[in-house]
């Protein structure tokens, strides 16, 4: 809804152009759950993995991947969100693991793992905890000099569990 007199501003050619790029989608099974991941580009090019942050998924990566012409580009759902399954419990090495899985199911040689936020943290781990199946990590707005704020809540099992018994429960709450 727009102020009145004021003129609804058009998205620039370049993001309509990046949204019209549809990715190709995909699916791998990791450890009992379905991962599910985008792919941009040429099988010859460099490869670069996107890892989204918390409460976000492959999609915000949309407008981005398609502008990196440089590279094959493959985004990635981490369990829990967008088109992936789900586990119980959650954890970084885990999310790791899942972003190694998706990058051997594409035949990606070594590529460059960006993650944005919380993903920031997953790109760490995978440098930490699987150094050679990638030729580099980089993070955007991630606060690596301390705990991620979801991975903390993740180990905090002080926290109640709230079942909700109808979906119009939960959004009231």
């Amino acid at each position: 809804m727009s102020r009145p007199g004021a003129e609804e501003a058009a998205a620039p050619d370049w993001f309509t152009q990046a949204l019209a790029a549809a990715p190709e989608h995909r699916d791998v099974e990791v450890e009992g759950a379905r991962v599910h991941y985008r792919v941009w580009g040429d099988r010859s090019l460099p490869s670069l993995v996107l890892v989204h942050g918390g409460a976000a998924h492959s999609g915000w990566w949309d407008h981005i991947a398609p502008q990196l012409h440089s590279h094959r580009v493959v985004a990635v759902d981490l369990t829990g969100h967008g088109d992936s399954g789900r586990r119980d419990p959650y954890d970084m090495k885990q999310w790791a693991r899942e972003v190694v899985a998706v990058a051997a199911a594409e035949g990606l040689d070594r590529p460059v793992v960006l993650g944005h936020s919380m993903g920031g943290w997953v790109a760490l781990t995978i440098g930490v905890e699987h150094p050679g199946t990638v030729s580099g990590v980089a993070v955007i707005d991630s606060p690596i000099d301390r705990q991620p704020p979801e991975d903390e809540r993740l180990r905090d099992r002080q926290r109640p569990h709230r079942p909700y018994a109808t979906a119009d429960e939960a959004m009231t709450r």
